[in-house]
């Protein structure tokens, strides 16, 4: 087992392409999970919207410790901008490609 870094990214979907393109540029491999629904600090939120523009994506994204952080600085004036948040984990990861 190699020790490793999980990132959990939830952004609105307005800024998903952004995003995307961030985790590209940085060589990062991720899934996404689009239209999400939960409750936070705001209020409730559902994919059930008229316009998808207004769900959130769940973006998760497993690498090393520096790419890691790579990440979190650079999506950071994002999330501040247009709402959004991530969570941070440690953890041990079997496949040494995906780091």
């Amino acid at each position: 087992m190699l020790k490793a870094k999980k990132l959990d990214l939830i952004v609105a979907n307005v800024v998903l392409e952004k995003t995307l393109e961030i985790l590209d540029k940085l060589d990062a491999n991720y899934t996404v999970f689009k239209d999400i629904m939960g409750k936070g600090i705001l209020g409730s939120k559902s994919a059930e919207n008229v316009l998808t523009i207004l769900s959130n994506t769940f973006i998760i994204v497993v690498s090393n410790e520096k790419k890691i952080h790579e990440i979190i600085e650079t999506m950071e004036p994002i999330l501040e901008s247009f709402g959004g948040t991530y969570f941070l984990q440690d953890i041990e990861a079997w496949d040494k490609a995906s780091l």
